[in-house]
């Protein structure tokens, strides 16, 4: 007989299979990340075979010719030399290009931010308006109507985990193709936590209370989180990664 508890846990999980636009947008990605690797790596080869060419003595005497002629009595310049391996210069090649993809995962991040930005700022002025800075008592309502006018038939619903100073949930929220999926997660009073295909997000109130907090006590967001998962738990349900291994509130 299953329990309860697991027919709650059951019901908490997210999707383990990704969609096909999903599935589509992380292999441009992956593939738009490999080619500037390899472009970097290209870059690299060609600087070193410049200043191979450079360093090269042009008017060297040919080694083969002259050693072959007097192989017994040779006393020219030795051409080949033993180098050791040098560990600290390969684990500062790997720290490199470590910190290189790094960089070039946080520029994905922020031009992504910045293609719906100018979407999302028009929405977010007018929903503060709307909802008295999110302190009416109709601010959480569905407001998509302000934003969009597509009918039900043209939305696709989609699960995302909600977090708010007074509970936490994972919602369907409606998304469609004629605003940027940040912007439907604001018409809920909520700010997602990723500009591409958000599966947690965090409410304006909630974020409007941490910037005052911050303000007056300097409460670091880690510290923070943590309070707030573990309050949100004891009054609501707990949100679970993927595969149910670990409870996480993401931060960005």
């Amino acid at each position: 007989m299953v329990s309860n508890r697991h027919k709650f846990h059951r019901s908490s999980r997210l999707p383990a299979r990704e969609t096909r636009l999903q599935r589509q947008y992380r292999l441009a990605k992956k593939k738009e990340a490999e080619d500037e690797m390899a472009a970097y790596h290209t870059d690299n080869a060609r600087r070193a075979a410049e200043r191979a060419v450079r360093t090269q003595d042009v008017n060297a005497p040919d080694f083969a010719e002259d050693y072959s002629a007097h192989p017994a009595t040779y006393g020219g310049p030795s051409y080949w030399e033993d180098l050791e391996e040098d560990a600290n210069q390969h684990q500062a090649t790997r720290t490199e290009i470590g910190s290189y993809y790094q960089s070039l995962i946080q520029q994905q991040r922020w031009r992504s931010w910045t293609n719906i930005f100018n979407a999302l700022f028009p929405a977010y002025t007018l929903l503060k308006r709307v909802t008295n800075n999110w302190t009416s008592p109709s601010s959480f309502d569905d407001n998509s109507k302000e934003l969009c006018n597509c009918e039900d038939h043209q939305k696709k619903a989609r699960p995302v985990d909600l977090v708010d100073l007074l509970g936490q949930q994972r919602k369907m929220i409606d998304f469609c193709s004629c605003a940027p999926d940040a912007v439907q997660i604001m018409a809920h009073s909520y700010l997602a936590s990723t500009p591409i295909f958000p599966q947690t997000a965090f409410s304006l109130r909630l974020l409007n209370f941490y910037d005052l907090l911050w303000n007056l006590c300097n409460a670091a967001a880690t510290p923070f989180a943590e309070i707030l998962r573990r309050w949100n738990e004891s009054i609501s349900m707990r949100l679970y990664n993927k595969k149910e291994t670990k409870i996480v509130i993401k931060i960005y």
